[in-house]
């Protein structure tokens, strides 16, 4: 059986870590850093997993099943999760040609922390999206607690909601946040006050996401938008990114990740020179990524 999770995990205040930074000499951006939120877990997969694990030790459910590519952050934190709170993990990862290549920087670390991957083809993991069960007996996973993609569901977006309070509280009128499912984004356009405009940056397909997020919201997200730049395949290296990478990096003290927020900040970047934002907006950066070291 899992441990106990430890109250400061649940109980304690999200750590606010906020840096100023000015691009073209005009515009200053908030930058919102998840990567100390907690002490224990961080970037949004704390709010996200946070009710999930939750659930699972009130129910006495010692195994845990989710779901992602072969870069997933979900499953990254996951991995870390069960390994700091004694649970048995299982990976299921899209693309079972995957199954017989030398793994990558993501999927290593989930081994060496324990969690147990598992390859399907692409068919099957979107059949796995729909209905878990029959894939998850035909494969042979053991019983355990089933964590949709990403952290989803309703006990993620309980967590994301939180995210997004928190979000709203700076009272930004424009927030850029990175977003693979869609669930963080839309817990934050949901907790969204009038007059916020917020805005996902996608590494898929815009149409996928925004049909996912409208799947979670009360209301009709008037305010969201939701790009999916042409800045190069989903986790594939490229000039722009290591330039951009680069960039924030000797100039402001920033890392952003290789495969989301390096993206989003581009996006953000190119967005308010030619969108003309007034020099006043509030702008908010929201840094989603976890402090994971590979």
């Amino acid at each position: 059986m899992p441990n106990l999770l430890p109250s400061e995990f649940y109980e304690s205040a999200p750590i606010i870590d906020l840096q100023a930074i000015r691009l073209n000499d005009v515009h200053v951006i908030q930058v919102l850093n998840l990567q100390k939120v907690n002490p224990l877990l961080n970037g949004n997969k704390y709010f996200k997993l946070k009710y999930h694990l939750l659930h699972a030790q009130k129910h006495k459910i010692g195994h845990l099943i989710s779901m992602g590519g072969a870069y997933s952050n979900h499953l990254l934190s996951l991995s870390k999760a069960g390994r700091l709170f004694g649970f048995q993990t299982t990976g299921i990862v899209r693309g079972d040609e995957l199954s017989e290549q030398t793994r990558n920087p993501v999927l290593k670390y989930c081994e060496n922390l324990g969690m147990r991957l598992f390859f399907i083809s692409r068919e099957q993991y979107r059949l796995l999206r729909i209905d878990p069960n029959p894939i998850l007996k035909n494969i042979g996973i053991p019983e355990g607690y089933f964590i949709e993609e990403g952290g989803g569901g309703t006990l993620g977006f309980k967590g994301a909601l939180e995210l997004g309070r928190l979000v709203a509280a700076l009272h930004s009128d424009f927030v850029f946040c990175s977003c693979g499912t869609g669930v963080t984004l839309a817990g934050i356009i949901q907790s969204a006050p009038s007059g916020q405009n917020t805005i996902g940056v996608s590494s898929f397909k815009a149409s996928y996401i925004k049909k996912n997020i409208q799947t979670y919201l009360l209301n009709s997200g008037n305010n969201m938008h939701v790009f999916s730049p042409d800045l190069g395949g989903f986790a594939q290296k490229n000039k722009s990114q290591k330039k951009t990478i680069a960039y924030f990096k000797s100039k402001f003290g920033l890392s952003l990740d290789k495969v989301y927020t390096w993206k989003t900040m581009s996006f953000l970047k190119d967005y308010v020179a030619q969108k003309n934002i007034d020099r006043n907006s509030r702008i908010l950066f929201v840094d989603t990524q976890s402090e994971n070291k590979l």
